[in-house]
């Protein structure tokens, strides 16, 4: 186990004074964790994040990104995002709102963009 000056604490397996391999970090000041693999400090392939708002994700990582397959569910709204993740965002796939209203396809800076379909609650859909 290390403590950062931060607040962090990390515990898992080191290379070379890198953390590397498997392991957890939890945040200080209580702004969330991240436990699963690590490439030479950088969280790279599968892992498990909540943020200090709450949002959990769980899938690939990539440059400490949210990259490749994975899934969020938000804390604000409920809702959830299961897709494929690029540089930290959505980039195609769903989203499911606790009203039942459902999107699949693409997203651009975050947003619904470019080819897709949503469905509402109602039954109506686009």
């Amino acid at each position: 186990m290390i403590r950062t000056l931060a607040g962090d604490i990390y515990t898992g397996s080191f290379k070379n004074g890198f953390k590397h391999g498997k392991g957890r970090i939890v945040y200080g000041n209580n702004s969330g964790w991240y436990e699963g693999d690590w490439i030479y400090n950088k969280k790279e392939g599968q892992g498990t994040s909540i943020d200090g708002n709450g949002n959990r994700y769980e899938g690939q990582f990539l440059g400490n990104m949210r990259h490749g397959e994975g899934a969020c569910t938000y804390a604000a709204n409920g809702g959830r995002y299961t897709g494929v993740w690029l540089n930290n965002l959505p980039h195609k796939g769903r989203l499911f709102m606790p009203d039942g209203t459902s999107f699949d396809g693409e997203w651009k800076d975050d947003m619904f963009s470019g080819v897709g379909s949503i469905s509402f609650a109602n039954g109506d859909s686009y």
